[in-house]
């Protein structure tokens, strides 16, 4: 079985974490959200810190929102999970999709290197979203495009 060590926080990290348990991976919860640890203790997964991770085969970040530590890039392989990289690198991107009053967002995946959001992509899946006025509005469209995010990259990496 895979161990995939993941970074999350927020409801897109709840149902990344959802959807990762139930195919069936042995995941590992680095977060300080209380929703995402109670849910995760639920399902019997192991929440673990940087400096204690034990072995692992990926590092996967959903909505993460610290830097984490590259030397944990040079272990495994490492993916970062992101609405609107193709427009919108860094922080809260959705917010100014809303503002900026864009009609088309994506889920990307890229491998997380030392420059935050810059590193090769894997995939990426545009989608129109009309003009939104909600964090919500927009996930209501997204949340599919982050499981199939997901699952092409789990298809890449574990080929």
């Amino acid at each position: 079985m895979k161990t995939i060590v993941l970074f999350a926080r927020r409801n897109t990290g709840l149902y990344c974490l959802s959807h990762l348990w139930a195919l069936g991976y042995d995941v590992k919860v680095v977060t300080d959200d209380r929703d995402i640890a109670d849910t995760a203790k639920m399902y019997g997964c192991e929440i673990v810190s940087t400096d204690k991770m034990g072995s692992f085969d990926l590092v996967l970040s959903v909505h993460w929102h610290k830097i984490i530590p590259t030397y944990l890039f040079k272990r495994k392989p490492a993916v970062n999970i992101h609405p609107c990289l193709f427009k919108y690198k860094g922080h809260d991107p959705v917010r100014r999709h809303i503002d900026n009053k864009d009609t088309v967002g994506s889920v990307a995946a890229h491998y997380m290197t030392d420059t935050v959001d810059e590193g090769e992509l894997i995939n990426e899946y545009l989608f129109e979203t009309g003009v939104c006025k909600s964090y919500g509005e927009f996930y209501n469209v997204a949340f599919f495009y982050y499981y199939k995010t997901i699952n092409k990259v789990l298809k890449t990496i574990f080929k």
